[in-house]
């Protein structure tokens, strides 16, 4: 296997050295330990925060059901994590501080999947996103998606979903969400007479937007709940605070060439310090998936 795990901010952190383990492990090194001296390449490293309760449910970048597409952090967001605890790596990527908090209480684990680049990851612009969701959904999926593309490149969010309806479907627990009426699985988003359309149709009426309709309400619902696009998602490849936005296929951590995994040890006294130095707040969220705020 190309994994290699350590455990963070244990005394008993191995020595590691580029030579033998490449820059994923030396971050991995230097994150552990608090130290921000390294310098990462731009393009160098990619990343994911993943978390679970049961060793199933980290064997891929994202276990949600159905997730076919997963966000990974950049090595510039990556930079930004060196010198920080856990927690205060998470807010700094986009975690919400009460998300963090409702997970110490159901017993939620974090690890850090550190890796280099593959050749499948994409920067997330609307037409790198539609030819991702063609290769990875399919061609029925990406037919009915590809006619929104103009409307949603030049509809606001707010305008497609002024209640934020969207958003509040997928803040819902995971198994509540995907039995959810309203939730646009790609299997609803095909599926006219399902009562998702219904929903959609009742909430785009409710807009009362001549810009929004039933089918483009579907298709931002799509990319929303399927995807992962939530509502800061812009488009343009790079986040609203200027940082590039990644996508790759959901794989197996395991299969990932040169991946370096760390435990994080998430605790209370680290959360109650970061919401100390934030004022209390959280990060705004680059994705919703399950019941994740980044």
């Amino acid at each position: 296997t190309h994994t290699h795990t350590t455990h963070c901010f244990l005394s008993s952190l191995p020595t590691l050295t580029m030579a033998h383990n490449g820059l994923a492990a030396a971050f991995v090194h230097h994150f552990s330990v608090q130290d921000d001296s390294l310098v990462l390449p731009a393009g160098s490293l990619c990343a994911r925060f993943v978390r679970g309760i049961h060793d199933k449910d980290f064997e891929r970048l994202s276990d949600e059901p159905g997730k076919v597409l997963s966000w990974v952090c950049s090595s510039e967001l990556l930079g930004r994590c060196l010198g920080r605890t856990p927690v205060g790596a998470m807010a700094t990527v986009g975690f919400d501080l009460g998300w963090v908090e409702a997970r110490l209480e159901d017993g939620t684990q974090h690890r850090l999947v550190v890796f280099p680049p593959p050749p499948d990851l994409f920067v997330v612009t609307w037409d790198n996103l539609l030819a991702a969701v063609g290769e990875h959904y399919g061609e029925e999926v990406h037919a009915k998606l590809a006619p929104q593309l103009p409307a949603l490149k030049a509809t606001p969010y707010a305008a497609i979903d002024p209640a934020e309806r969207l958003r509040e479907i997928a803040r819902l627990p995971v198994v509540e969400k995907h039995a959810h009426p309203e939730f646009v699985s790609a299997e609803n988003f095909l599926n006219t007479n399902s009562r998702c359309a219904s929903a959609a149709q009742q909430a785009a009426a409710r807009a009362k937007s001549p810009t929004v309709d039933e089918n483009l309400y579907l298709a931002r619902g799509f990319l929303y709940h399927a995807v992962g696009c939530n509502l800061h998602f812009t488009g343009t490849g790079r986040s609203s605070d200027g940082h590039v936005e990644l996508m790759m296929p959901n794989h197996p951590v395991d299969s990932i060439r040169g991946v370096t995994t760390v435990t994080l040890d998430v605790s209370r006294d680290d959360l109650e310090r970061t919401k100390q130095q934030q004022g209390g707040e959280g990060g705004d969220d680059l994705e919703e998936d399950e019941n994740e705020e980044p």
